[in-house]
C-alpha cells in the first residue's frame, strides 16, 4: 500500500470526485491510488460538508474501504475517512458477500482516536455508531431499530451493516476503525441474503448519498459529545430504547430453539434474554441466532473485539 506524504496531498480541498480536506499532519493516510478497475460512470463529486477535523478521500472503486485506511492513521482529535462507489471484495462477517450495485449505496470507513475509552467500555463506541445511523435514517423512514449488536433494521429488514475494529494500548482503546454500508439506492437485491432493504425500495425514489453521509457525521459528532461529557448512561439508554425486538416474545437459537423476551444489554455488550421458562440466558457476540419472522434465519454479522483487520 502506498501512502500519502504531505507533498503529495493538495493543500486545499477540491471539488472533484476524489475531493478531500487535507490534514496538516498527513502521516500514512490512504493508498495514493487504487489498481482496481473502475466501474464506469458511477462516481459523483464527494460534496458532503464535513466538520473541519474530518478528512475524507473518495475512490470510484476499491477492494474494500477498510483496506484503504490504516487503523492508526488519524492523529489525535482528527477523523480520517475513505468512501467509495463500489467495493470489488466487499463482505460482512465470515466471508458473506456484501451486495451493492455500483454507485447506489453509501460505503465508507473512518478511523479516529477515541478519548478516555477503556477496553472494557469499547461497546459504547458501537452504540454511538449504531445510533448515528439510526438517527440519520429517521429523517427518511419510520420503524428504524438496532439489531444487537450493531446492525440497523427497518421493520424486519436489514438496511445497514457495520464492522468495528479496535486497537488497544494496555487497558485503553487507542484507535478505532468503523466500516459502514448503508443500502440507499439499491433497486433490488439478488443474493441469498434473507432480508435486505434499501431507502429507495421503501420510498420509491433515489436519495442523495452525500446528504446521508453528511447527516450521519452530524449525528455521530453529537452522540460522541455525550461520551466526552461523561454521559455514558444516556448513550446506553438511547441504544437500548432502539433495540430490535425490545418488546414481545420472539424465537432465537443457540444449541436449541427457544422463545424469549429481551432483558438487557450489559455495558460490555453481552445480551441477556429471558426464555419462556423464566431462565436468563446471556450471550456473547455471534453466540445466538435471531430467527426472523419471515422464517429466514440470520446470525448477526457484527464483531467488535478482534484486533485483526475487518472488512466490509
Amino acid at each position: 500500500m502506498n501512502s500519502f506524504s504531505s507533498s503529495e496531498m493538495p493543500a486545499t480541498p477540491t471539488n472533484g470526485a476524489n475531493s478531500c480536506k487535507v490534514s496538516p499532519a498527513a502521516p500514512s493516510f490512504v493508498a495514493d491510488s487504487c489498481e482496481e478497475d473502475t466501474c464506469e460512470g458511477c462516481s459523483a463529486p464527494a460534496k458532503a460538508q464535513l466538520p473541519p477535523h474530518w478528512f475524507r478521500k473518495h475512490y470510484p472503486t476499491v477492494p474494500t474501504t477498510m483496506e484503504m485506511l490504516s487503523i492508526d492513521a488519524a492523529p489525535a482529535r482528527e477523523v480520517w475517512m475513505v468512501s467509495t462507489d463500489f467495493q470489488t471484495r466487499g463482505h460482512g462477517q465470515r466471508g458473506t458477500k456484501w451486495e451493492s450495485d455500483c454507485g447506489d449505496n453509501l460505503m465508507f470507513t473512518f478511523v479516529f482516536r477515541p478519548r478516555g475509552v477503556r477496553a472494557s467500555e469499547q461497546f459504547y463506541l458501537s452504540e454511538i455508531a449504531c445510533l448515528a445511523v439510526a438517527q440519520t435514517l429517521d429523517d427518511y423512514v419510520e420503524g428504524v431499530s438496532v439489531k444487537w449488536p450493531n446492525d440497523v433494521y427497518v421493520g424486519e429488514q436489514k438496511i445497514c451493516g457495520m464492522l468495528l475494529n479496535h486497537q488497544l494500548r494496555g487497558a485503553m482503546v487507542e484507535s478505532t476503525m468503523v466500516g459502514i454500508g448503508i443500502n440507499v439506492n439499491q433497486p433490488r437485491f439478488v443474493s441469498d441474503a434473507p432480508n435486505p432493504i434499501s431507502l429507495q425500495q421503501l420510498l420509491g425514489h433515489r436519495i442523495d448519498t452525500e446528504e446521508v453521509l453528511e447527516s450521519f457525521v452530524r449525528h455521530f459528532e453529537t452522540l460522541y459529545a455525550l461520551w466526552l461529557a461523561g454521559d455514558k448512561t444516556r448513550i446506553a439508554m438511547l441504544y437500548q430504547q432502539r433495540l430490535f425486538r425490545r418488546e414481545g416474545v420472539h424465537p432465537y437459537e443457540d444449541t436449541e430453539r427457544f422463545l424469549a423476551t429481551f432483558e438487557q444489554v450489559a455495558p460490555s455488550g453481552l445480551l441477556t434474554l429471558r426464555d419462556n421458562a423464566g431462565a436468563l440466558r446471556t450471550f456473547d457476540f455471534k453466540a445466538v441466532k435471531f430467527l426472523l419472522d419471515s422464517s429466514h434465519e440470520e446470525r448477526s454479522e457484527s464483531r467488535l473485539f478482534s484486533l485483526r483487520p475487518l472488512e466490509l
